[in-house]
């Protein structure tokens, strides 16, 4: 009886291994040695480095990741914030604490309650200045035949949170999907007031108050005064950079 077990597993383990040499033998028996496919992705889908080349722009939309958090459109030579600046830690209901560095990207709250210097100090981090006066309108109004409003000469209600027609309160970035510029910078006009280096605040904003209650003042050429030390929660900033020579 016990010659008659021990037989039995003898057979059963030159069963096993029998198995499992089919299986070593076998290319097709196993799918875990397959490599995994190569997932492609699109170049404007990834952060490049700050001072990598980038292409000539051709007039199109062409928002794209320029360091890490930082999603920048380019006019001609003129490379700036596709939205307004927003601190690291910014969500969709809370502004952030966090100065270490300036963001641009959607669907976060801007920052606000920030002096000129403070804006310039955060612009410098990720290697951008301060738009000027000129580097704004220029992202407003575009090249060439200039527009009145960033997406077109008239003015459309509820496109943008402005004063006129928005949301009464300030919202994430890109809420407004249609309040954009053929080149792909959201919010340049309304949500928050955007600070400018020359001492002044352009864009509007959702606030409607004595001064700025008329459509006019949600123009590309609209303009305010707004001195170095003024931090008020419906003014931020947006960040450019001039490459052109």
């Amino acid at each position: 009886m016990q010659q008659s077990r021990m037989a039995g597993v003898v057979i059963h383990l030159g069963l096993v291994c029998a198995c499992e040499a089919g299986r070593e033998s076998d290319p097709e028996a196993s799918t875990d040695a397959r490599p995994a496919p190569e997932v492609s992705r699109l170049p404007d889908a990834r952060p490049t480095d700050m001072e990598a080349e980038r292409p000539e722009s051709d007039g199109r939309a062409d928002a794209r990741p320029s360091q890490g958090c930082v999603v920048t459109v380019r006019i001609g030579g003129l490379e700036v914030f596709a939205h307004e600046a927003s601190r690291r830690d910014a969500t969709d209901e809370v502004a952030g604490i966090d100065t270490s560095s300036v963001c641009s990207r959607p669907g976060v709250l801007p920052w606000t309650l920030v002096t000129q210097e403070d804006a310039e100090v955060a612009c410098a981090s990720v290697g951008f200045d301060l738009c000027s006066d000129a580097e704004w309108l220029r992202a407003c109004s575009g090249d060439g035949a200039p527009r009145r409003f960033p997406y077109g000469d008239e003015h459309v209600p509820h496109r943008c949170n402005d004063h006129v027609s928005g949301d009464a309160r300030v919202r994430p970035g890109g809420a407004f999907a249609e309040c954009v510029t053929p080149e792909g910078a959201f919010d340049l006009s309304g949500n928050v007031w955007e600070r400018t280096s020359d001492g002044q605040k352009r864009g509007a904003s959702f606030r409607v108050n004595a001064v700025t209650f008329h459509v006019e003042a949600a123009q590309c050429d609209a303009q305010y005064l707004a001195p170095a030390a003024l931090s008020d929660d419906d003014l931020g900033f947006r960040c450019c950079r001039s490459n052109d020579p």
